[in-house]
């Protein structure tokens, strides 16, 4: 079964595995009807479970290609103390293409794509077009610029405010604390 193939390249038992994806585990601290210190494991929803193979899947991606760049390094012999001097190869994974459901519905997860998107933007008009810019504003010639729509997202150094990203996570500190 896939679960038993999946489970030997992660080197782990298929019933740990399964029980990791399908249960959550609670565990009992603080005054309840249970005794305190009490682990129970209860079922999770289809959702959650969907959830949680979605997120072991990233993880693993996201260890892959850790591991992809460190051996490229090694086989390049990356030298950090020569980075001036060598030829690099950069690889952007450009978000977007990925295909959420329900359809026309909203996510944190598209959110942070979106974001995503529009930092990079705003970095290559930075960095790639300011010369450009600079010819077309000596020119009077207006060009678009997107750093405003970042501003609700990320902190700002400039006034101080939190963006809406640490507001999210101090929110979620707060309830998960609970």
């Amino acid at each position: 079964a896939s679960i038993d193939v999946v489970a030997d390249l992660l080197g782990i038992k298929a019933d740990d595995l399964i029980d990791a994806l399908l249960k959550k585990k609670i565990e009992r601290t603080k005054g309840s009807f249970q005794r305190r210190g009490s682990v129970y494991f209860v079922g999770k929803t289809k959702q959650q479970a969907a959830y949680s193979r979605d997120t072991v899947a990233k993880m693993i991606y996201n260890q892959v290609f850790s591991a992809l760049m460190v051996q490229c390094a090694d086989i390049l012999e990356y030298n950090a103390a020569l980075q001036d001097e060598l030829a690099y190869i950069g690889v952007l994974d450009i978000f977007g293409f990925e295909d959420f459901h329900p359809k026309n519905q909203n996510s944190f997860e598209q959110l942070l794509i979106n974001y995503a998107n529009e930092a990079l933007q705003s970095m290559f008009n930075l960095c790639i077009l300011k010369a450009e810019q600079e010819l077309y504003q000596a020119e009077n010639i207006w060009a678009p610029q997107n750093a405003s729509l970042l501003f609700p997202f990320a902190p700002r150094p400039v006034d101080g405010l939190d963006g809406v990203f640490n507001i999210a996570h101090a929110y979620a500190h707060i309830i998960y604390s609970l």
